[in-house]
């Protein structure tokens, strides 16, 4: 019944936070874990991973942006304006700007946030980016991450192309790196296995499946 799985669910995301403060301050907590538990007759899976596993709406540089979004198969040009987009929404503009932006939404009937992303569905309401490229997107993208770097250890290998052509030992894009052992980003095979050693971004927030 309805009752009964929310009653699991709520019991998943208990067990996990439960989990994570057990295990101490940020620096002890796991980046992602598993585990099963009996309830009733139920036998239930949960797996969690810490939200800096995927790019932050709110903190990637332009240039992560468009290279994500070349990566899930948007042309160079369209991925560099989708990007500019992106930018647009999140930017307060100065009243004495001329409201380009604001434009382009006049025909949607709806302007810009000119503010944070409150939730990654409003990526579907940003002029220009088509609903097949949103919809390949939001599994990668969130507004918990709470900065411009990820977690390359737990990162999927969509996030680790977008951040890889982005970093370098001359190229530090504002907002956007993987948190490398001096602070600033690190190069890495999205291929590669995980590195436990490997210094990374950290979240409090969490997803819970």
């Amino acid at each position: 019944t309805d009752l009964q799985n929310d009653a699991l669910v709520s019991a998943g995301v208990e067990l996990t936070a439960y989990q994570l403060i057990l295990a101490g301050d940020d620096s002890k907590r796991p980046a992602q874990g598993a585990f099963h538990f009996r309830m009733d007759d139920a036998n239930v899976g949960v797996t969690f991973i810490s939200e800096a596993a995927r790019i932050d709406l709110n903190y990637a540089s332009k240039d992560v942006l468009a290279t994500f979004f070349a990566g899930l198969g948007a042309n160079k040009d369209a991925a560099n304006e989708d990007a500019e987009r992106v930018i647009g929404w999140r930017t307060k503009r100065p009243p004495t700007s001329s409201d380009d932006e604001g434009a382009r939404y006049a025909a949607l009937g709806y302007s810009p946030r000119e503010s944070l992303f409150t939730h990654v569905d409003e990526l579907a309401l940003v002029a220009g980016l088509s609903p097949a490229l949103v919809d390949r997107a939001l599994p990668f993208v969130t507004v918990f991450n709470g900065s411009g770097e990820i977690d390359a250890n737990i990162a999927s290998s969509e996030v680790m192309l977008a951040y890889k052509k982005n970093t370098g030992p001359n190229n530090d894009p504002l907002g956007g790196g993987m948190a490398s052992s001096n602070g600033s980003p690190t190069d890495a095979d999205p291929s590669a296995p995980a590195k436990s050693n490997l210094p990374a971004a950290k979240s409090p927030c969490y997803r819970v499946q």
